[in-house]
């Protein structure tokens, strides 16, 4: 018991709600990493379409890397064969993919298959592959945190991520001060490119615990169907509205979409790409029109109907 001192922030208190049978690191990143340092595959298929941020944590093991690239419906376009020492990487892109992916390479064991569930908080874990990851950051402010699903002997980290030092943007943009606390939020980002794994920290869990779940859900799937209703004929990208909860709304237009980002930003709403940097731009395919024709739309808890309705209007004006 510890009574009287000083105060602290006076959080709602609602429990375990997302992942609680799953290990908890300090990032995504590092739970691949601790599952392929376990594991030790000597080969890894990925997509070309992925967050490069990743590739130091397999390369550091000295793992060889072999891309593939996607068709139309965001999974592989070819038919893989992979050995019994090699893993298969599977991206849930945008939390759209769903049953999908249960379907998906029917060649290759589940054993062999790391579900990258980062972009999918609420979507369970596939039974029977490899591994399975979650990333709760990119869904909730929290410092740090990931989530790791398998049956493999991955040792818990003996130490935890220090977060303290990495809360200022968090108080800032709950404060209203969003440009002023972007330096703070690149500072915390650049923390968790060491993927050394560390548990997730006890101020992450806190944060976690304060957040009502099944209003996140809600909201998201809410405010994703609002704006499908709107845009559904103009969207080139095929989307499924089973999905429970998705990162974002993708509105896939026929032609590069770099311009409308920079009217969005002079309107002050904010838009994430996704990944510019990709090793296969330049050579057409679904690869292309996901980096470079897909507006990413939010869809989070923060935004009311009436947020979603405003941000239609101005899609209006940028987009024609």
């Amino acid at each position: 018991m510890q009574l009287g001192g000083y105060f602290e922030l006076e959080l709602p208190e609602f429990g375990d709600q997302v992942h609680r049978d799953a290990m908890a690191f300090q990032s995504a990143r590092a739970c691949l990493h601790a599952y392929l340092r376990t594991s030790r595959p000597r080969r890894l298929h990925i997509p070309y379409f992925i967050c490069p941020s990743i590739l130091p944590a397999i390369r550091q093991l000295g793992i060889e890397i072999v891309y593939y690239r996607l068709g139309e419906e965001m999974l592989p376009e070819e038919t893989l064969c992979i050995e019994t020492d090699e893993r298969l990487l599977l991206v849930n892109y945008f939390g759209l993919l769903g049953t999908r992916l249960a379907t998906a390479c029917p060649q290759v064991p589940r054993s062999a298959v790391i579900l990258d569930n980062a972009q999918a908080l609420f979507s369970p874990p596939l039974p029977g592959v490899a591994a399975t990851i979650y990333s709760p950051r990119k869904f909730l402010g929290v410092t740090d945190g990931g989530f790791l699903y398998t049956e493999a002997a991955v040792p818990c980290p003996d130490t935890a991520f220090s977060a303290h030092e990495h809360l200022a943007h968090l108080l800032l943009r709950a404060a209203g001060e969003t440009e002023a606390g972007y330096r703070s939020y690149q500072r915390a980002e650049a923390a968790l490119d060491d993927f050394e794994p560390r548990a997730m920290s006890m101020i992450a869990r806190r944060l976690l615990s304060s957040v009502d779940m099944s209003f996140v859900a809600s909201s998201r799937t809410n405010n994703f169907n609002r704006l499908h209703a709107a845009l559904c004929d103009v969207n080139r990208l095929p989307v499924d509205l089973a999905i429970p909860a998705p990162l974002c709304y993708p509105l896939m237009l026929e032609h590069d979409v770099t311009d409308f980002y920079r009217q969005f930003h002079a309107r002050h709403i904010y838009l994430p790409r996704y990944w510019p940097e990709c090793p296969a731009l330049g050579v057409g395919g679904q690869e292309e029109k996901l980096a470079r024709h897909i507006i990413y739309l939010p869809v989070d808890q923060r935004m009311s109907a009436q947020q979603v309705d405003e941000l239609l209007k101005v899609i209006e004006v940028v987009c024609g």
